[in-house]
């Protein structure tokens, strides 16, 4: 079949240009992110802020740096990075919103950002710069 001749030859160059080895170093690399981010639960505290605080009236976005909708301007400012940017919106007579940065850095370490402040990688350092961002925000208002 010539299709398949033709995507063997194809994957011979891929191969032979290191293409393939690359893919897969980005993808381990997006898995381990992914992983990170999910012992974290990340999501799930904010949905939690959004039932308890907000009467659910937010919404949830998420947002990973390798996707095509992401805006450019959000990225970090260190090339090689991969993040997952939560950011918890709704409207409070004006549009609020609290974001969560979680990312791996080109040394495969995580880190987790809550409204530009760098804060430990576990459940109760977020929740309690979560939550001082909301009293931020009420404060304001």
């Amino acid at each position: 079949m010539p299709w398949l001749d033709e995507l063997r030859r194809l994957r011979v160059r891929v191969d032979n240009e290191g293409y393939g080895r690359r893919i897969t170093d980005i993808a381990e690399r997006r898995n381990l992110l992914e992983r990170f981010a999910g012992q974290l639960a990340v999501d799930g505290l904010l949905n939690q802020m959004n039932d308890v605080l907000l009467d659910g009236g937010a919404r949830l976005v998420i947002n990973r740096s390798w996707h095509y909708e992401f805006d450019e301007e959000d990225l970090s400012e260190e090339e090689d990075v991969d993040e997952i940017v939560y950011v918890l919106f709704w409207h409070d007579g004006e549009p609020v919103e609290i974001e969560v940065r979680v990312g791996i850095d080109e040394e495969d370490s995580g880190y987790v950002v809550v409204e530009d402040e760098e804060v430990d990688d576990d459940a109760e350092s977020i929740q309690s710069a979560l939550l001082d961002a909301f009293r931020d925000i009420a404060d304001m208002g």
